[in-house]
């Protein structure tokens, strides 16, 4: 199993975190706290890479369509590079309909507001 891994890339007042590896029941403790932090620190809109995650659970996919949504005026999570697994968790669960899901490249930052 991989561990998951966070990284922050910021663009133009938007911010991209890439996430990678394994989201699952262990990775959600450090992720809620990471992304927690990242959402109050950053007001302007978030987006996940999320090309390189190899799995996700339901904890983890609500965890990150859920980042920041109790900020008043903030977008819709954009998800962005998500693979076929992750799509179709997102789809069965109904997550998909409280975020922008794509399956390939970076969003340019119309994209995020």
């Amino acid at each position: 199993m991989a561990s998951a891994n966070l990284e922050v890339i910021e663009s133009g007042g938007a911010f991209m975190i890439v996430l990678s590896g394994d989201l699952d029941i262990v990775a959600v403790p450090d992720l809620s706290a990471r992304i927690a932090d990242i959402a109050r620190q950053q007001p302007g809109p978030l987006a996940f890479d999320l090309s390189q995650v190899t799995f996700m659970d339901c904890g983890s996919a609500r965890l990150i369509v859920g980042a920041g949504q109790a900020a008043a005026g903030r977008p819709r999570r954009v998800l962005v590079g998500a693979p076929p697994l992750v799509r179709r968790l997102l789809r069965i669960t109904g997550l998909d309909q409280l975020c922008e899901v794509s399956p390939e490249g970076r969003p340019d930052n119309s994209q995020l507001i």
